[in-house]
């Protein structure tokens, strides 16, 4: 037989087994009312249908026909319907499949030891669902999980498909004992709205080895335990929160591992005595805007943590704290802890230029680091009376001389090759602005006294070209004045620095002058 032969047969075979696959996934559209007529409330037996004998991926509809109580026994994969004038009630009693789900009326109930595959969208409208016994798979992509009650929590959602979009018709909050969130899948919570996970239920659990993403946020609520986590790959909104009631006692999640969060983090509490501790144990946490809220505490109770907030860090109110004992850097734009509490240990806090100060009376930094700061860079600091500011130039370019100003007036000179700490104290604070400036073509040191030395020193030899050549050679003298004012002196003080600059350019005129005269 010929090689054409050969291929004519393989293509042909492999046709006919793509056109059985597709006919075997093809999914019909027939509807079925349950009537009960075969007297026995299970779904899989045909007789409670009409028509009869529904198959795979026909729609089961729920209605008026029969309200009797369904034992939903058939793994096959259907749409499921359950209409507005149903008022009986649905008990899962193996692991089903469905295709889509909407619910309008009438109660779903389960039991833990049944799952609920779900490759469509899933739409609870109203009616009364038993969460706490549905453990639902979600495997298809692209889809929404939609409820409008999660009053007791769903005992375990669990993604395997992609881009699974959570949503409420109503309220902001779904509430999950257990989320999976599995390799390759990925969860978007919707806008406005919160996935919170239990962690304190008896089966309370969280992992995510895909993705939550989303304009929403994800809550880890506690109890009094501490839960050591690994976030995964988080980029939404997240916030840990301390439910209210219970035992008295501080819940906390601690990092097991550095963590990136691409978006805010909130730490607070519900409860109205027990503290919400985010600990992040000795690793590095990246996130957003950062925010200490109600009874919220932001630690680390290993040595060596490491926070880089990417935006605002803010305790927003007298209950919240900041303990940096052993958080040896925390990195972020602007700084507000003057409502609550911060115990600066013996961190190093970084802010970028243009930052925001803002501190209570007594509280201060250990080292502050101000990061960016050439050509012209300044933070404000606001802050109560009685506060002294030290600010570390250990993190200014080596090889750089630099100036300082508070409000615009030169207070002195850094050179940043040696470590140290400048106090920006004043009597009484209100609002002031702490400026760094480099100092352009020099790595010199200069102070007042060196100044006033260099001035006289140049205005010697300035005189001595001009008693001893010529007139002519105040042009040479003009022009030693004005590149010396211009790398030195305007730097360091505005009003010396133009001064030497209009004697520099007198010289010149007058020397000038004088070689044009003859």
């Amino acid at each position: 037989m010929k090689l054409k032969h050969y291929l004519f047969i393989f293509l042909f075979i492999a046709v006919a087994l793509i056109a059985i696959n597709v006919t075997a996934n093809t999914v019909s559209a027939d509807n079925h009312y349950f009537t009960n007529g075969g007297g026995d409330g299970k779904v899989s037996t045909g007789t409670n249908w009409n028509p009869n004998n529904p198959i795979r991926g026909d729609t089961l509809n729920f209605c008026a026909l029969s309200t009797v109580a369904v034992n939903f026994d058939s793994v096959t994969a259907f749409n499921v319907n359950v209409l507005a004038n149903y008022s009986g009630t649905i008990t899962v009693g193996t692991n089903v499949n469905w295709w889509n789900y909407t619910q309008l009326a009438g109660t779903l109930t389960g039991s833990i030891s049944y799952t609920e595959t779900i490759r469509g969208n899933f739409t609870f409208s109203a009616g009364t669902m038993t969460d706490s016994l549905l453990k639902p798979i979600v495997v298809g992509n692209n889809i929404t999980f939609t409820i409008s009650d999660t009053s007791n929590a769903i005992y375990q959602l669990t993604v395997n498909g992609k881009n699974l979009l959570i949503s409420r018709t109503s309220g902001t909050s779904i509430n999950v004992n257990n989320l999976l969130v599995n390799n390759g899948g990925s969860l978007n919570i919707n806008t406005g709205k919160f996935v919170t996970v239990k962690m304190y239920s008896a089966n309370g659990a969280y992992s995510n080895l895909g993705e939550i993403k989303g304009l929403g946020t994800l809550t880890l609520s506690t109890y009094t335990a501490s839960y050591t986590i690994t976030y995964g790959t988080i980029n939404c909104n997240v916030k840990v929160d301390r439910t209210s009631g219970g035992s008295a006692g501080a819940g906390t999640i601690k990092l097991a591992s550095t963590t990136i969060i691409n978006g805010t983090l909130l730490v607070s509490s519900s409860d109205d005595a027990d503290s919400s501790i985010l600990d992040i144990n000795g690793k590095t946490l990246y996130c957003k805007d950062t925010t200490i809220g109600v009874i919220g505490i932001l630690q680390s109770s290993l040595t060596n943590g490491k926070i880089f907030s990417n935006g605002s860090t803010l305790i927003s109110g007298a209950t919240g704290k900041i303990d940096n004992t052993n958080i040896n850097l925390f990195y972020t734009y602007n700084w507000d802890s003057s409502l609550g509490t911060f115990i600066k240990g013996s961190s190093t806090v970084n802010l970028t230029n243009n930052a925001i100060i803002k501190l209570a009376s007594l509280q201060n930094f250990n080292k502050l680091n101000i990061i960016g700061v050439y050509p012209n860079d300044k933070i404000t600091v606001t802050a109560l009376t009685g506060i002294t500011l030290f600010w570390n130039y250990t993190s200014l370019n080596k090889s750089t001389s630099y100036n300082y100003y508070i409000d615009g007036i030169y207070q002195g000179v850094i050179k940043s090759s040696s470590s140290g700490t400048i106090p920006l104290s004043y009597s009484s604070w209100s609002t002031h602005i702490f400026e760094v400036r480099q100092i352009l073509g020099t790595d010199t040191m200069i102070d007042t006294s060196s100044m006033v030395f260099i001035i006289i020193v140049i205005l010697m030899f300035s005189l001595l070209f001009i008693s001893v050549y010529a007139m002519e050679w105040g042009i040479i003298a003009g022009l030693v004045w004005i590149v010396v004012s211009l790398v030195t002196f305007i730097p360091l003080n505005s009003i010396i620095g133009l001064l030497i600059l209009a004697i520099g350019l007198l010289l010149m005129v007058f020397g000038l002058n004088e070689y044009l005269e003859k």
